[in-house]
């Protein structure tokens, strides 16, 4: 088995994903201590004329990340590609 990235996630290429339609992000900077806090909620939107059954996402090595998607059921997580795969419920 192809244990690379692109082993792993060739077969996802074409898979349709919602669209990323907004962003709100809210930064407090804190410079005495030279560090700061951030939070970013991501609007999507799915473009496509048929319903998404599951959602994948990738997160950075850099930075805690909670996905807060309602209704839906995490399939999988691969923490050593920081990705996460999310079935939605319908």
């Amino acid at each position: 088995m192809n244990m690379t990235y692109e082993g792993i996630y060739k077969k996802y290429e074409n898979v349709d994903q919602p669209r990323i339609i907004a962003l709100d992000h809210t930064i407090d900077i804190y410079p005495n201590t030279r560090m700061m806090k951030a939070k970013t909620e991501v609007i999507i939107k799915n473009k496509h004329k048929h319903a998404i059954d599951s959602i994948h996402f990738t997160t950075s090595y850099d930075y805690q990340t909670t996905i807060d998607l309602p209704e839906s059921k995490m399939v999988w997580e691969q923490p050593c590609f920081q990705k996460a795969l999310h079935n939605i419920q319908h």
